[in-house]
């Protein structure tokens, strides 16, 4: 059987707009599927500089997170450089044995400020495997508190802390609403987080000078209220550990109540107040990201559309179904509830997080609060009399 050969190259577009800023790193945000790992997301980072250039390629499964490094060489208006065959994408179809080394390829083309799907199919390895130039990234500007009683504090913080119990350092009880009506982001976060965790922790940066880069994929017809053609668009959002702060901590996003101690430094866990605070920064105040749909914090963590499904159109026969098999391909969901339903502690003109099924069959919901959770899990007749929306992220 004729074997796949690895020494094909990995062919993307990049941009260099002049040699001015060829220091600057070209960045892309990747998604695919691994015929061995199962899906994955990450990012490509290519830096040019005095001794060559230097390519690194994190991508994060389930099974945790791969790092690629390699250098190489600029010759004219191209880059090449040989990355380690990786466990995985290697792995899956060639088996496990040392296999030579995957060589990328950049093309660079002077003063072309438009890419899209820059990364480019090459052979087996990487046939599903998709990307998009990252847009250059938001400054560390304050988005202005919801109200002038908030005052930012510095918070002594890393991006993830796996608590105790919990199965990765993405979990959905990270998921705190604080004191800011964005019910429908937090149980986005919460959505992702339960289904789909490594996406949650391939999307945060801490970088060197305490900042923490947020990665996210922006849909305008998700972003905006009216659009004439879908886009998508892969953006950065640089972050700062300074957030809005009441009497007893922060205002809005809590901590989740997992830290790390470093010495007598008491570190705790940010990562649903990073993305709170990048959204709130894209958007210019945290008061312009009160209301909306869940739909929104979902769409930050996939190239593909939202699906939405309103469940009283639905058969209690295909909503079973769908929610399911949304369920078994791990992908994440979130439930609008128009009005309250007390008997069952349920509060009305709010987002919930599909928490999965109980032993009887039905849905448990999550509240984004982190507490006054349902009473139990609802019945599909229920489900369909009491809320009006179910968000499905991408697979």
């Amino acid at each position: 059987m004729r074997r796949l050969a690895l020494s094909c190259w990995l062919v993307l577009a990049a941009v260099l707009a002049a040699p001015a800023s060829a220091q600057d790193p070209v960045e892309y945000l990747l998604q695919g599927k691994d015929e061995k790992r199962g899906n994955f997301q990450g990012r490509l980072e290519l830096r040019v500089g005095p001794d060559g250039v230097r390519v690194v390629r994190r991508t994060s499964f389930k099974s945790g997170l791969e790092v690629l490094e390699g250098k190489g060489s600029r010759q004219g208006n191209e880059l090449r450089v040989e990355l380690p065959s990786p466990v995985g994408l290697a792995g899956a179809v060639l088996g496990n044995q040392p296999q030579p080394p995957i060589k990328l390829q950049a093309k660079l083309t002077a003063q072309d400020a438009k890419v899209s799907d820059t990364l480019k199919r090459a052979g087996a390895l990487y046939a599903r495997e998709t990307g998009q130039r990252v847009d250059a990234p938001y400054g560390t500007t304050l988005p202005t508190p919801e109200s002038s009683s908030h005052t930012y504090k510095t918070m002594v913080g890393v991006p993830f802390v796996k608590g105790e119990g919990d199965a990765h350092e993405v979990d959905i009880n990270d998921v705190k609403q604080g004191g800011l009506g964005d019910c429908y982001f937090m149980a986005g976060l919460a959505a992702v987080a339960r289904a789909q965790p490594e996406r949650v922790r391939s999307m945060i940066e801490k970088n060197a000078d305490g900042t923490f880069t947020v990665y996210a994929w922006r849909h305008n017809d998700q972003w905006e209220d009216e659009v004439e053609e879908y886009e998508r668009t892969a953006i950065k959002v640089v972050v700062d550990a300074q957030f809005p702060s009441g009497y007893s901590g922060p205002a809005y996003a809590e901590f989740t109540g997992d830290t790390e101690t470093v010495g007598t430094e008491v570190r705790q866990e940010l990562w649903p107040m990073l993305f709170e605070k990048a959204y709130a920064q894209t958007k210019g105040s945290y008061a312009g990201i009160e209301a909306g749909y869940a739909s929104t914090s979902m769409s930050f963590f996939g190239g593909d559309q939202v699906e939405d499904y309103t469940p009283s159109d639905l058969t209690i026969d295909q909503l079973r179904e769908l929610l399911q098999d949304a369920d078994k391909a791990g992908r994440p969901m979130a439930l609008g509830v128009p009005e309250s339903e007390h008997s069952l502690g349920i509060h009305g003109n709010h987002y919930y997080t599909f928490w999965g099924f109980d032993a009887e069959g039905r849905v448990l919901l999550y509240n984004p609060w982190g507490s006054s959770h349902p009473s139990r899990g609802l019945t599909l007749e229920e489900v369909q009399k009491f809320t009006d929306t179910v968000h499905i992220g991408p697979r």
